[in-house]
């Protein structure tokens, strides 16, 4: 049985749903506290404060547990627990346009790939997402 052409068309809707061109990443910055408190004075109206509490709680078990270590390298449950983040973030970008506009200007997704299996860029990274969340705060961002 064939499919009516009206009711059968992905070609309009599939190629609008296609990922953007990659966009250079800039390295992430040595005053990332600087950085949060002017992305969250532009951009704290895009996102909510339990959503941005949500992000932060995926990473502090991975703090939690890398700021007793001494090795320099993250054990390889930080790694697993950094991409099932990426995942989560990427997911919550899909469900909401304001999470995604927030989460491409705060280098989130990139940053967070960046930061491979160093244990000094892990902890450093959730430093800036507690910066983020303490200045969404200080600017009043939304709640829930």
């Amino acid at each position: 049985m064939a499919y009516p052409n009206q009711n059968y068309s992905r070609g309009s809707s599939f190629s609008a749903s296609r990922p953007e061109p990659n966009r250079p990443v800039p390295p992430f910055p040595a005053d990332y506290v600087d950085f949060a408190e002017k992305l969250m004075g532009i951009q704290c109206k895009k996102i909510t404060t339990s959503k941005l509490r949500n992000i932060l709680s995926l990473l502090m078990d991975v703090y939690n547990t890398e700021t007793l270590r001494t090795e320099e390298t993250l054990c390889p449950e930080s790694i697993t627990a950094l991409q099932l983040a990426r995942i989560r973030i990427a997911y919550e970008c899909g469900r909401d346009r304001n999470t995604k506009e927030f989460v491409e200007a705060a280098n989130l997704l990139p940053w967070l790939k960046a930061v491979g299996s160093s244990r000094k860029k892990a902890i450093e990274y959730t430093h800036y997402l507690e910066a983020i969340v303490a200045y969404h705060r200080f600017f009043g961002g939304r709640e829930n």
